[in-house]
């Protein structure tokens, strides 16, 4: 957790202490990765992603002021919400299909803590997330909601113990695992977290149906009812 922009994920080398279990040795940064025989490609690109959360690149990036302390001091929640977070969240995403790929563990870690329990482990499905658009046109209206599943087991999206970890492209903590989609924004999934569906009013169901309904045909699986698309 970086305490100015929210969640990140770091990389680790770890070893085994003198009671066999896995504790926090060194960070694993480009600089001691580059030669390691061991790591692959993978590997390295997953830690070389890491290192684009790093202070001085993030200043670099998003900030014409001349010193780290000054852009510190001008930063708004607005510039964290609308422009650094969804650029960590791409690199966040990036780094989560490497470890799909690579088999890279996943853990949650507290300030200051270096032991690392089982219990703390985030499991990473190895499926993507399929999401299903629903829009319903009825008595009260019309009604938009999003079914996901993955693997067939359906995902209730108003359990509390979810959590949108990356958007545009969306990653979801459930309890302990983490889900991806392929093409899905995180933003999308949000009304979901609090309520089953959103009521569209009728002023709006014209412009709604050709700016939001049509284009969702074209890019997810949707299933429409009482509506009819011209």
């Amino acid at each position: 957790m970086n305490r100015t922009f929210g969640i990140v994920i770091m990389p680790y080398f770890t070893t085994l202490n003198e009671y066999g279990f896995p504790e926090i040795s060194e960070p694993a940064t480009v600089k001691n990765t580059a030669t390691d025989a061991q790591l692959s490609d993978v590997e390295k690109k997953f830690v070389s992603l890491s290192e684009k959360f790093a202070e001085n690149k993030i200043y670099k990036l998003f900030s014409k002021e001349k010193t780290l302390a000054n852009f510190y001091k001008k930063l708004t929640q607005e510039t964290i919400n609308d422009t650094i977070r969804p650029y960590i969240d791409d690199v966040i995403y990036q780094m989560i299909v490497c470890m799909k790929q690579a088999q890279i563990p996943l853990y949650t870690k507290q300030k200051g803590k270096f032991d690392i329990y089982e219990a703390d482990r985030i499991h990473i499905e190895q499926a993507y997330a399929e999401p299903v658009f629903h829009f319903i046109k009825d008595e009260e209206g019309l009604k938009y909601f999003i079914n996901c599943s993955i693997n067939g087991e359906i995902i209730d999206l108003t359990s509390s113990e979810i959590e949108i970890i990356t958007s545009p492209t969306c990653s979801l903590l459930i309890k302990n695992r983490l889900v991806l989609f392929k093409d899905m924004d995180g933003k999308k999934l949000k009304p979901f977290l609090k309520k089953p569906y959103v009521i569209v009013p009728a002023v709006s169901e014209e412009a709604y149906i050709k700016s939001f309904i049509i284009p969702c045909t074209k890019k997810y699986k949707v299933e429409i009812k009482g509506i009819n698309l011209l």
